[in-house]
C-alpha cells in the first residue's frame, strides 16, 4: 500500500491522538481509585493517649475524656464494666482503577475493665493484614 505524503501525515497525527486520548483515559482512571484510608466500622480513638491510664487511679471520666466515648460498653458481674475502644480502616486498592483489588486492613482495639468506678485493667491490639 502507497501512502502520499498528506495521507502519512494524517495517519501520524491519528496515532498521535489515539496515544493522547489513551494516556487520558489512563490518568482519568488512575484518579477514580482511593487509597485513602476510611473507617469501615468503629470510631477512632487516640490509642497513645493510653499510656496515661493508671489502674486503681483512673476512673471512668477521666478515660472517657481522655479516649472519648467507647465503641461499646458492657455489665459484667460484682459492678465490673467493660468499655471496648474500636476502629477498623480499610484502604481498597484498584486493578487498572477500576477492577477491586486488594483491601488493607487496620484494627485498633483498646478493652478496659473497671471495677466499681476505677480502672482494673486493660490491654490494647493493632492488627493489620489484607484481605
Amino acid at each position: 500500500m502507497k501512502f502520499s505524503g498528506g495521507d502519512m501525515w494524517g495517519r501520524k497525527r491519528m496515532i498521535r491522538f489515539g496515544a493522547c486520548l489513551l494516556a487520558l483515559v489512563g490518568v482519568s482512571l488512575s484518579a477514580c481509585v482511593d487509597e485513602t484510608p476510611r473507617v469501615a466500622r468503629g470510631r477512632d480513638f487516640p490509642i497513645e493517649r493510653m499510656a496515661a491510664i493508671k489502674k486503681g487511679i483512673s476512673t471512668q471520666a477521666s478515660v472517657q475524656e481522655l479516649l472519648g466515648e467507647p465503641y461499646r460498653k458492657e455489665k459484667m458481674p460484682e459492678r465490673r464494666e467493660r468499655w471496648q475502644y474500636f476502629v477498623r480502616w480499610e484502604a481498597t486498592h484498584a486493578i487498572l482503577g477500576i477492577i477491586p483489588g486488594s483491601v488493607d486492613v487496620t484494627e485498633k482495639q483498646l478493652e478496659i475493665v473497671f471495677d466499681g468506678n476505677f480502672v482494673e485493667s486493660f490491654q490494647k491490639e493493632i492488627n493489620n493484614y489484607s484481605e
